[in-house]
C-alpha cells in the first residue's frame, strides 16, 4: 500500500490546526495557539513511525547512494575544453583525485568536444553512476601529466550497513 506524503501532510496539519484552535479555547485567546507547530511535530512523529514500520513505500526513499551523487562536481567549458570548476570534498570526483582546474580530456572515449554543455555532461555522468557503469576519465592535469582513471561508484565508496 503506498502512502503519499501529501495526505500525510494534508492530516497532520488538518488535527495540527484542530489542536491550536483546542489550545486558543482552552487559554481563553482568539484564534489558534501553535497550530501549525503541533502539525509539524505531528508529522516528524508520524513519518518516523511510519518508516519503522515500514508502512511508507522505499522506492522513493533517498539512501545513503544516493547522497554520494557523483556529480558534486561543476565545469566551464572553453572552446570544447572541460575545465574542473568546483568539485565537492569526498564526492566521487574527490575521492579519485581530480582537483581544482584539471583539464578533463574525455570521458569514455567521449572527447570533450562532443559534449555541448556542462549540463550534457553532467547529464552522461548520472547516468553512469545510477547504473554503475565503469567510467574512464582521462585527465590533464596542471602539471600537463595525462592522467586516465576507471572507477565504479563501488570501486571508490563503501556503503554504511544498515541500523536497525
Amino acid at each position: 500500500m503506498k502512502i503519499y506524503g501529501v495526505a500525510i501532510l494534508a492530516a497532520c496539519y488538518l488535527v495540527g490546526q484542530f489542536i491550536g484552535d483546542w489550545f486558543g479555547r482552552v487559554f481563553e485567546m482568539s484564534g489558534n495557539l501553535g497550530g501549525v507547530g503541533f502539525a509539524m511535530i505531528l508529522l516528524i512523529l508520524l513519518n518516523d513511525y511510519l518508516n519503522k514500520k515500514i508502512y511508507l513505500s522505499n522506492e522513493n526513499r533517498f539512501t545513503q547512494k544516493d547522497n554520494l551523487n557523483i556529480v558534486n562536481i561543476s565545469f566551464k567549458i572553453i572552446n570544447e575544453t572541460i575545465i574542473v570548476k568546483s568539485i565537492v570534498k569526498n564526492s566521487a570526483f574527490d575521492k579519485i583525485g581530480i582537483k581544482l582546474g584539471d583539464v578533463i580530456q574525455s570521458v569514455n572515449d567521449k572527447k570533450g568536444r562532443t559534449f555541448k554543455n556542462s549540463c550534457e555532461l553532467n547529464e552522461f555522468l548520472s547516468y553512469h553512476h545510477e547504473n554503475n557503469m565503469n567510467l574512464t576519465i582521462e585527465i590533464l592535469n596542471k602539471k600537463n601529466e595525462l592522467i586516465t582513471k576507471t572507477f565504479t561508484t563501488n570501486d571508490i565508496y563503501e556503503y554504511p550497513k544498515r541500523i536497525k
